[in-house]
């Protein structure tokens, strides 16, 4: 029995690398999808606004939309994920966005309702869901309208 003691403990260290990598692989792929969906970015005023529907849970939205904002002061990026039943959306403002009036709670909850949801959230980061998949793409296509009214 001795000769197998430490074959747990060594499965266990393996496995741990696995994981670490495989993280470390899907940060990588979502770096890129957010360079993607960043370079199709839309000016509204001054204010930089990137809305996309991505795969992926809350959880990766809200990597993503953090990141994103951390990296760019004047962006408002807007980003939904449907999983099964589950409609999600993440929003996120820089902060020369808010200080000109961009409000990601005001502007995920406005969308939100166009798909039966609600949310809100702080000016800089927030969330909501919906019920309706179906309206996500007329959801999103909103932001740029709403976040005009929005800027001062």
């Amino acid at each position: 029995a001795a000769l197998f003691s430490a074959a747990p403990v060594y499965a266990q260290e393996e496995n741990e690398e696995a994981v670490y990598a495989l993280e470390k692989a899907e940060a990588k792929l979502a770096g890129g999808k957010l360079d993607d969906i960043l370079a199709k970015a839309v000016m509204v005023n001054d204010v930089k606004v990137a809305v996309a529907k991505i795969d992926g849970t809350a959880d990766d939205l809200r990597k993503m939309t953090d990141t994103a904002k951390a990296e760019n002061d004047d962006l408002v990026i807007v980003l939904a994920a449907v999983n099964g039943e589950k409609l999600t959306f993440c929003a996120a403002c820089g902060k020369t966005a808010v200080s000109k009036g961009a409000h990601a709670g005001n502007l995920v909850r406005e969308i939100a309702k166009i798909c039966g949801g609600n949310g809100g959230g702080k000016p800089d980061s927030a969330m909501a869901g919906g019920k309706d998949a179906s309206k996500v793409e007329e959801a999103l296509n909103t932001v740029p309208a709403i976040l005009k009214e929005m800027l001062k």
